[in-house]
This record gives structure tokens, sequence and C-alpha cells, in this order.
């Protein structure tokens, strides 16, 4: 399988990319900078044995037969609507929660109450199919995780928008 991982150059996207790489799967990292994430896939690729290529957000997203998004909260919208025309027919597993470490609050739900939630309404339908998978796991664990692509990912993809989840 063809695996896009959008924003893949941090540690999340490097940590499911090794993993899935590993697996036999070949792995394209996405980045708003193509070279950045060739970097990226380079260094990834000394580190595994496994075919890992980057590029581009958008011609990650066009290649992908399915399409991972692991970008900052901050960058989710953006990339969407980035992107949007290459998703059309694809899973996509969306990873992205409102969590920035580095703000005085890390935790800032968005007033839709999640990213799920955030995502624009047009992004439902038309042949996608949406899964939220990994929003709680550290990155640091993916590298620990089996190499079955079917045992890491345990997704039901839905093409019903998400429930809303009641905020603590």
């Amino acid at each position: 399988m063809i695996i896009a991982i959008l924003g893949g150059t941090g540690k999340e996207g490097g940590g499911l990319a090794m993993r899935w790489a590993q697996a036999g799967h070949t792995i394209l990292i996405g980045s708003r900078d193509a070279e950045r994430a060739g970097q990226r896939a380079a260094e990834l690729s000394r580190q595994v044995n496994g075919a890992i290529e980057g590029l581009s957000n958008l011609e990650a997203a066009r290649r992908g037969e399915l399409v991972v998004i692991t970008v900052p909260f901050a960058g989710h919208r953006t990339l969407l609507e980035e992107v949007r025309p290459a998703l059309q027919g694809k899973i996509v597993v969306d990873t992205v929660v409102p969590v920035d470490l580095k703000a005085p609050h890390p935790y800032d739900p968005p007033a839709e109450g999640s990213a799920a939630e955030r995502r624009p309404s047009r992004f439902w339908g038309q042949g996608q199919e949406w899964s939220r998978r990994f929003t709680t796991s550290p990155p640091m664990s993916f590298p620990l995780w089996v190499t079955s692509f079917r045992e890491t990912v345990s997704f039901a993809a839905t093409t019903r928008p998400p429930r809303r989840w009641s905020r603590h």
C-alpha cells in the first residue's frame, strides 16, 4: 500500500513512517517544504529497511492510496484546503488534536469541540472516508508497535461526520 503522511517530518509522522515502511508499505512523507521532506525521508530510510520518499504535501496526497494527516493543529485547516482535490476517493486518517505544547494553555479546543468537528463540512462525502486515530498515542510509542498495518491501524473508516464529544 502507498501511504502518504502529510506533515510527516515531525515525530508522529516519522514514527508511523518507520513502522509502516518496515512492514513493507511504500511511504510518502509530505511537507510544506519538499526539500525538507526529502531530507527527513532519507534520514528515516537509513534507520529502517523500507521505501520512504519525501515530497510536497500536495504531491504526497495525490500519490497516496491512504492519506494520514499529522500536521500541527495550527496548520490543519490550511493543509486541508490545499490538498482537498487530491483527497477525492481516498481514505483519510486524521491524527490532529488542538494541542500546542509551546502555548501557555496547551489544550485549547476550538469552538466546534474538536479538530474533527472543525474540519469543514465540505470535506465530507465525495468518495472520501475519514477516520480519527492516534489522537492519544505519543509518537515515541509508534516504533514499539507491531509491524502489521492492519494491527497498527485498527480503524473503521466512516463517511458520517463524527459525533460530538462532551468537553469536561
